[in-house]
């Protein structure tokens, strides 16, 4: 299975509670880190730490989603103190969305962080990420 883990968080939130939550997350889907074959998050957090953190430590890229796409998903569960933050009731698992995954199950959430986790198409599938929706985020090294 190819998976995205979508992520919201606090701009300055420490990259080891991110790290440790998505190995729970992943780890409750009875799936293995090197499963993982996007980082998806809302495009003005695409460059913290923490996420940059969980892209390098899942050898993958990030994807940047505007906010207008991720309010523009349906999800299971959304928040007004989230909207109100950052303009769209959902972040974490309306990434999952925008980048064409299916959410696995409820999110996953610490102190600081939010985690979602879904299945990507299968390989074959062109326009599994529409480049259009969500945009790559490259590290400045």
């Amino acid at each position: 299975m190819r998976v995205v883990l979508g992520v919201g968080g606090r701009p300055d939130a420490a990259a080891g509670e991110l790290l440790t939550l998505a190995a729970a997350a992943l780890a409750e889907h009875g799936l293995d880190p090197t499963a993982v074959r996007l980082v998806a998050t809302l495009d003005r957090r695409a460059g913290a730490a923490g996420v940059q953190a969980l892209a390098a430590a899942s050898g993958t890229k990030v994807q940047a989603v505007p906010v207008e796409t991720l309010a523009a998903q349906a999800c299971p569960t959304p928040s007004q103190r989230v909207l109100a933050a950052v303009g769209s009731p959902s972040v974490a698992e309306a990434a999952v969305l925008a980048c064409g995954g299916r959410l696995l199950g409820p999110r996953h959430a610490s102190r600081a962080w939010t985690v979602a986790v879904g299945a990507l198409p299968a390989a074959g599938l062109t326009g599994a990420v529409d480049p259009t929706v969500a945009t790559p985020v490259q590290e400045d090294r």
